[in-house]
């Protein structure tokens, strides 16, 4: 058996066993923007969570503002839970806690404290905006001072929460329509 010499390969032959410079390459920058997309992703997975947790704040704040409704039903009568309250690092509150207030003095305590949440869970900036309207049959059961003698209420509030989501300066706007 005779060979061909042209067809014959000798151990450390000119060509190279191997991968090529251009193919470690090619791998390289394959890898790289495979590493590139999961940055992105796990960036946006970030934010997501990050605006859940934001929304998250505003429904508990929203609660709180109806527990706040709930108790002073006088009040929500009379008009004085319809305001915005924004959001601030500490709140004035007078001393409706340890004394008694008025029903409109306690509004207001509420509306201040309610800023003092906002400031605290979302972020610079935030309102809380309510506007309540009453449905109520006859006009002169609005004038009653005394919670005792005020019927259910039966109207619907609108609760606003706006919200700037991220650096760029977006707002964010949730509304909610409830019976108190």
């Amino acid at each position: 058996m005779f060979l061909n010499p042209k067809f014959t390969r000798l151990p450390g032959s000119a060509r190279a066993k191997g991968v090529s410079l251009i193919e470690v390459l090619v791998a390289v920058v394959i890898f790289v923007f495979g590493l590139m997309g999961l940055l992105a992703g796990a960036a946006r997975a970030i934010r997501t969570n990050h605006d859940a947790y934001v929304g998250s704040q505003a429904v508990s704040a929203v609660g709180t503002f109806l527990s706040m409704v709930r108790r002073n039903q006088g009040s929500l009568f009379a008009g004085e839970y319809n305001g915005t309250a924004i959001a601030v690092a500490a709140p004035t509150t007078s001393n409706c806690r340890a004394n008694f207030c008025t029903g409109a003095q306690l509004a207001v305590d509420d509306f201040n404290l309610l800023g003092g949440l906002l400031g605290r869970s979302l972020p610079v900036g935030a309102t809380l905006a309510s506007a309540c309207t009453p449905h109520i049959e006859n006009a002169a059961v609005a004038n009653l001072v005394q919670v005792n003698y005020l019927p259910v209420y039966s109207g619907v509030c609108e609760i606003t929460v706006r919200w700037v989501s991220d650096k760029s300066g977006n707002l964010t706007t949730r509304v909610w329509r409830v019976k108190p």
